[in-house]
């Protein structure tokens, strides 16, 4: 067969469109495999993570320990350079926020476990407060009873009191939002469910999705395989999602779970960008690492190595994880106090590598707490020294209060605080960004808790109280040049007044003010009146526009402990002046936030969408190019030859 010039051309033509065309649409198409990297594998010295150093963080912490589950097997990763990061580390706004969850643990179960096998590392978190756990009944909804985990679950996912046995749903038994949902959908955050105990049980169903009725495996499984599913999903019984439920599997698979995975180090060394992995029994603090059984150590290592990476090739999206111990609630249910004392303190440990995460990226609030006691454990006189006289007093749950401790930015909001289990979960999702939350019930409100909230000031670390006792009242400890605050939820009008008494730093010598169409920055003596009585200043303006938030930046050479106060904020309607109008004075039981040195007292974050990188040169559309002047060549002949 003889090819001339043009019969050789247009083959050519030919292969460049076949191999050409799909090239170029595959070529501007990113994929995560394209541009999102390899995850960690496991290997000798595996769940290691890079040190955000940037952000301040503990750079000096000794590697974590994975030999054994904890201290009662003689392994721990508490030791004094993690203590002191704990005290030491200052705390940016959050990105990432990890919730442990220790099903059925009291707090005598705490005091016990701590005196008879060490001491916990969750008891030097620095902000401790209490909750509240009691549910409505199951039949009709309205009195409060001792809760299981299915409300106490809801609750803290979702900030909705709601019916014994529910998951997910309010007491009328409609959807109602989870926190793993919300912060997906608001924020694209990365998400992770991990228990070590039943995949589909009480607490792991209420972050992963379910909105059922506890018990109808099938209806939770159908939600958390057709509706939201986790970017990780680890715990006893997963495999049940690729048999039992197998009906579900191809929505599963549509949402990037490409396998659900029965062998712990197959999946661990796997790549893949969506992980369900499946353990063979419930992980127990007595469980030394196989191929297919991971400890509960290994378990919170490898969740976040898997998240952060997840969430730094999606653009620092960050990430949300909840970890749940569920066998201290078997354990109380057991009425072992043995095997109490040891799931404490496996708890503990999976802690300390939380808390070692969080040191070194300091973008991160660790929350540790309980949906409910389980076993009511009394400890009776002598205990200290008698483990006999530390006795459960039910197989059940009990209606004892649990605690919760924490650490990160602004998580000083649960300190000395006693709130409703679902007053704890409005707040977490308040703390990462949401403000719109839960129940709306007055009695569930977080206003009140959230209005003594506490915020670095400037470059600082210590802080005062703001609006305390309706006064602004805050105070550097550390030199700085610039000191900003604004008051957010003015409600101020057209044409009304306002007027404001502010004590300035010590060292400012000129203020910028700002809102709405007010804009004064000049010398302090130019813009306020200074009433030297009273070590004050007098500022009165009108606004000619609706006006919410009022902002003063003060520079100058402000020192350590130089003061801010702010009192006497008062919003006159349509005034000329303030001599016979109703006013109203801001008061901190408005819904007012504060805001100091440009971050929020509590975060108002933006919507943070994935960042796509830059494609460098694009080699599809040189291809189609290509293409096209191929076969404009290729027509060009033809018409030649035609003539």
């Amino acid at each position: 067969m003889r090819f001339n010039v043009k019969s050789l051309l247009m083959l050519l033509v030919l292969v460049v469109a076949v191999v050409a065309i799909p090239l170029s649409v595959a070529a501007d198409t990113y994929t995560p495999e394209e541009y999102q990297g390899e995850l960690p594998v496991y290997d000798t010295a595996p769940y290691t993570w890079k040190v955000n150093a940037a952000l301040g963080g503990a750079t000096n912490l000794p590697a974590v320990q994975l030999a054994a589950t904890g201290r009662y097997s003689n392994v721990t990763n508490i030791n004094d350079e993690l203590l002191a990061a704990i005290q030491n580390t200052t705390f940016v706004d959050a990105n990432n926020m990890i919730v442990v969850i220790s099903d059925g643990l009291g707090d005598n179960d705490i005091l016990l476990s701590e005196q008879y096998a060490g001491e916990l590392i969750l008891n030097n978190l620095p902000n401790k407060g209490a909750s509240a756990t009691l549910s409505y009944d199951l039949d009709t909804g309205s009195k409060f009873v001792t809760t299981d985990s299915a409300a106490g679950g809801t609750a803290l996912a979702s900030g909705v009191k709601t019916r014994y046995s529910y998951e997910g749903l309010d007491v009328n038994g409609q959807d109602i939002p989870q926190i793993t949902e919300v912060l997906r959908e608001k924020f694209g955050k990365i998400i992770g469910v991990v228990t070590t105990g039943w995949a589909y049980d009480a607490t792991p169903a209420c972050y992963g999705g379910a909105h059922a009725i506890r018990g109808n495996s099938s209806e939770i499984a159908r939600d958390m395989m057709r509706g939201f599913v986790p970017d990780l999903f680890i715990g006893q019984g997963v495999e049940d999602y690729n048999s039992t439920f197998n009906s579900y599997i191809v929505e599963l698979l549509c949402k990037g779970v490409e396998e659900i995975h029965t062998d712990w180090n197959t999946a661990v060394t796997s790549g893949q960008d969506s992980l369900w992995i499946s353990v063979p029994a419930d992980v127990r603090y007595t469980d030394d690492f196989s191929e297919t059984q991971p400890t509960i150590s290994q378990m919170m290592a490898f969740s976040l190595t898997f998240l952060q990476a997840k969430s730094e090739r999606m653009g620092d999206v960050g990430f949300f994880l909840m970890f749940e111990n569920g066998m201290t609630d078997d354990a109380g249910h057991n009425n072992v106090v043995s095997q109490m004392i040891g799931e404490v303190q496996a708890t503990d440990e999976a802690m300390a590598i939380a808390l070692k995460f969080a040191c070194e990226n300091p973008d991160t609030m660790v929350i540790q707490t309980a949906d409910h006691d389980t076993g009511g454990m009394t400890l009776k006189e002598g205990w200290e020294t008698d483990l006999s006289k530390c006795t459960f007093t039910t197989s059940g749950h009990s209606q004892q209060n649990v605690s919760i401790n924490a650490i990160g930015k602004n998580t000083e909001v649960f300190n000395g605080q006693e709130m409703y289990n679902n007053q704890a979960g409005k707040v977490m999702a308040y703390l990462m960004g949401i403000s719109e939350f839960g129940a709306t019930e007055d009695e569930y409100a977080i206003d009140d808790i959230v209005a003594g909230i506490k915020a670095n000031i400037g470059n600082t670390t210590a802080t005062e109280d703001l609006l305390q006792d309706d006064v602004l009242h805050v105070r550097a400890d550390e030199d700085t040049a610039s000191l900003q605050f604004a008051v957010n939820g003015l409600g101020a009008k057209a044409h009304d007044m306002i007027t404001v008494a502010v004590k300035v730093p010590a060292g400012a010598t000129a203020v910028k003010i700002s809102g709405a169409t007010v804009l004064l920055e000049q010398n302090l003596d130019k813009v306020m009146n200074y009433v030297e009585q009273y070590d004050y200043y007098f500022l009165t303006f009108k606004t000619n526009e609706d006006f919410d938030t009022l902002t003063f930046e003060f520079t100058g050479d402000i020192k350590a402990n130089d003061e801010i106060w702010l009192d006497n904020l008062v919003v006159a309607a349509n005034s000329t002046d303030f001599t016979g109008y109703d006013t109203s004075k801001v008061t901190a039981g408005d819904k007012v936030t504060v805001a100091v040195a440009g971050t929020t007292a509590l975060p108002q974050q933006d919507n943070q969408q994935p960042a796509v990188p830059e494609k460098g040169f694009p080699w599809g559309y040189a291809a189609i190019a290509v293409v096209v002047i191929a076969l404009v060549v290729v027509v060009v002949l033809i018409s030649k030859k035609k003539k």
